[in-house]
């Protein structure tokens, strides 16, 4: 077996090092500590700083610290995982706060806190706000029934018409009940659309009052094809004295047949000719 050469074995010598943590010795290597340099002792045995270094017998270095946790904090430098206090199991019960101490003493880096994220800010609805905004929903929902009330009473005019137009006029007043009048083509359904408004009388012209008129316009045009929304406002003077205020709210439904839309939405439109 080949011999080593003495300066080999001097520096495998000078390599190991023996820390006396308050009477409680450990043997390590030079370079285990000096892997984490911005810590005590990677910054102690740095070579930069060994003339500042004063070992005893050779190579041990006494450590005025606790001897028994010090085992945790060079497992630290052993694996890279830093200690915490429900991992610190032994004969000698070490409270997470002697653990800090001793962390916090040999300049072991600990990740930061994650900061608590902030819970997500939602906006706060007045109770009036609220209010007004259900009332709104209720009123669309109304409209929509409406709609949907006269397109099925016209279902066959719908079917077999190249134009149809068939609508709806309220007058929403602030005092008198609701006016209908329902044009092109006439039907006998006054009694039914009468029942379905008649709770909004005072809330339409209020909701119209407050320039919510044309934001429920804009959503019923969009989200029901074919439906036409016009609303005006009148002031009828009756005398020096007495202003009315009128608002009158037509709802169209127009509707043009579209030979190909309707092929190109049937299985008919696969066999199309393009």
């Amino acid at each position: 077996m080949p011999v080593e050469p003495f300066d080999e074995l001097q520096k495998e010598s000078n390599e190991r090092i023996v820390l006396n943590v308050g009477g409680v010795k450990y043997e390590t290597c030079r370079t285990t500590l000096t892997k984490y340099p911005d810590t005590m002792l990677g910054t102690m045995f740095h070579e930069r700083n060994s003339e500042l270094l004063h070992p005893k017998n050779g190579n041990e270095y006494f450590i005025d610290r606790d001897g028994h946790i010090f085992r945790y904090i060079l497992q630290f430098y052993r694996t890279g995982k830093i200690p915490t206090s429900d991992k610190v199991i032994g004969l000698i019960p070490i409270t997470p706060q002697e653990l800090e101490a001793e962390l916090d003493y040999f300049m072991i880096p600990r990740p930061k806190p994650e900061e608590p994220k902030p819970n997500p800010v939602i906006p706060k609805i007045s109770i009036r706000h609220k209010m007004i905004a259900q009332e709104i929903d209720n009123f669309v929902e109304a409209l929509k029934k409406v709609i949907h009330l006269m397109s099925v009473k016209f279902y066959e005019e719908f079917l077999i018409n190249q134009n149809f137009e068939v609508g709806i006029e309220m007058t929403f007043h602030k005092c008198d009940p609701l006016r209908l009048y329902i044009f092109a083509p006439p039907a006998n359904m006054k009694a039914t659309i009468q029942k379905i408004m008649e709770p909004f009388e005072r809330i339409g012209y209020l909701l119209f009052e407050s320039s919510f008129g044309p934001d429920i316009g804009r959503y019923i045009s969009s989200t029901m094809n074919g439906v036409v929304w016009e609303i005006k406002e009148q002031v009828k003077h009756y005398d020096s004295n007495c202003t009315i205020k009128l608002y009158d709210l037509r709802i169209s439904i127009v509707d043009t047949l579209d030979h190909d839309d309707i092929i190109s939405n049937t299985c008919l439109g696969e066999t199309a000719l393009s």
